[in-house]
């Protein structure tokens, strides 16, 4: 499906220059916050004299990346270590890799959150020796209770008051419980207990470098680390670690740098900011702060993949750029490809008894089941789900509808009319990621703008959605392009 060079230009520059427009609206909003007070303790002075005030209003970026600031000797270590045993020892880097994650956690979170993660681990080691697969989703969803509790107001008040838990110890034990889950699933649903010893599986859900912030890596690809066959020499493997960790401090320094000029996660506590801020810049907001989610987990992520292929794990991509991809099943497969895997491999396939339509239905509704219980029973939580799930729907009977279009329509045609059909549903799925980003308030305020704007409003809106849909669709054909040239190669 292709279009003339002009077209394509000529999309390629709308989306592009209502995204730099809007951004721009966003920069101006900045203004809004010299004269306000701090009450909730949004801002820290900037790196220098001269530099505005940065926003640290987001609570997982400012807890991770102080703990790595903290405990990034840890991390030397491991590594360290990891490869001298591995080189001489190979035996026992299953045994220094438990023991590495233990001492850290054990600093980091103290003795009760320590234990706490090693009895999931010592949970799931226990009921997987049943053989039944319906155990260990009875025992997930048990564990998951679990770190729903902990996120609770009481339990942390009860942790605060009798262990001296505090606010970033119980944010790392849950996000450790929450990955763990998944991997101690996928130990158990692999059948491979037969082959491996306990050593073995704790080494996999404490495995340092994913440890409390993904991403997911399956078993069987986590075990290559031991038993697979590693060509790679060291000296590559060194500076493919020098890379991608340089990579990664480059977007930390852009991140870092960002959050002096655009007050992203600030302006999420600021709702009656939000409700007289324009069109161009409410929806320039938006998409910010999509690019502060994705530079996010590209970092996170980066971090943590960086080690792991260092010790010869097969890990999955990182994060694709949000701009640049219109689709909701391609923003599930693309953004956090492990998660993505972890669904399709243990709940979607498992349940997809046929090729049906309905079938297929089924099994992603007990997919977003599953991500919805995982990442939280909040309501804006469930709002993101559902409206994600509903496009998922509407993607697959829009995807029929285009393969009965008339044989009349040319290709160019039929990617106009697809772009056409998925620009409301790109509109949908950008407002059901604000809920998860936000919170339902400020989800609400773009859901309340798009039904109360004009109808030219909405229409230049899917003017520019369309833009992006053809941009993505142009950068998608590329990728499978290269790919399948790789492949004849």
């Amino acid at each position: 499906m292709t279009l003339s060079n002009c077209e394509r230009v000529l999309c390629c520059l709308i989306w592009i220059g209502g995204v730099l427009y809007s951004i721009y609206n966003v920069f101006l909003i900045r203004k809004e916050f010299t004269y306000l007070e701090d009450t909730y303790n949004d801002f820290a002075e900037g790196w220098l004299p001269q530099m505005p005030k940065k926003d640290v209003a987001d609570f997982e970026w400012e807890t991770v990346m102080k703990v790595f600031r903290t405990t990034a000797h840890y991390f030397i270590i491991h590594v360290v270590v990891s490869e001298y045993l591995r080189s001489y020892y190979i035996q026992l880097v299953p045994y220094w890799q438990s023991l590495i994650s233990i001492i850290f956690l054990l600093q980091t979170v103290g003795l009760f959150g320590l234990l706490s993660i090693l009895l999931q681990s010592v949970t799931f080691n226990y009921i997987s020796l049943g053989k039944r697969k319906l155990v260990p989703w009875m025992t997930t969803g048990l564990w998951m209770t679990v770190v729903i509790y902990l996120k609770s107001a009481h339990c942390a008040e009860y942790l605060a008051k009798y262990f001296h838990f505090t606010e970033v110890q119980g944010y790392i034990v849950m996000l450790s419980l929450c990955w763990s889950n998944l991997r101690c699933l996928s130990y158990c649903l692999d059948d491979v207990q037969e082959k491996y010893k306990f050593v073995h599986f704790l080494s996999y859900c404490l495995y340092l470098p994913t440890l409390f912030i993904g991403p997911f890596i399956q078993f069987k690809d986590f075990n290559e680390n031991f038993f697979g066959h590693q060509s790679t020499c060291l000296r590559e493997r060194f500076w493919q670690l020098v890379v991608d960790l340089s990579r990664c401090i480059f977007w930390i320094f852009i991140t870092e740098m960002s959050l002096h000029y655009f007050y992203i996660n600030a302006l999420a506590y600021q709702p009656e900011i939000l409700q007289r801020m324009s069109n161009w810049a409410l929806y320039g907001y938006g998409y910010c702060m999509g690019q502060f989610f994705h530079l996010k987990y590209v970092v996170f992520y980066g971090l943590s993949t960086s080690i792991a292929k260092f010790d010869h794990m097969k890990t999955p991509p990182l994060p694709k750029c949000i701009g640049r991809i219109h689709l909701y099943s391609d923003m599930w497969k693309y953004f956090d490809a492990g998660l993505y895997k972890f669904l399709v491999t243990y709940i979607y396939l498992p349940t997809l008894r046929t090729s049906q339509l309905y079938n297929k239905i089924f099994s992603s509704l007990l997919s977003f089941g599953f991500v919805y219980i995982w990442h939280g029973i909040e309501y804006n939580i469930l709002i993101w789900t559902v409206i994600n799930y509903i496009g998922i729907c509407l993607e697959n009977i829009c995807n029929e509808l285009v393969k009965l279009a008339p044989e009349v329509l040319n290709s160019s045609w039929r990617r106009r009319g697809l772009c056409i059909l998925c620009s409301p549903l790109l509109a949908a799925s950008a407002v059901s990621n604000f809920y998860f980003f936000a919170g339902s308030d400020v989800g609400n305020i773009f859901t309340h703008r798009i039904f109360q704007s004009s109808l030219m409003g909405n229409a230049a809106l899917i003017f520019f959605l369309y833009g992006c849909c053809q941009l993505s669709l142009e950068v998608k054909h590329c990728e499978q392009n290269v790919y399948a040239k790789k492949k004849i190669s």
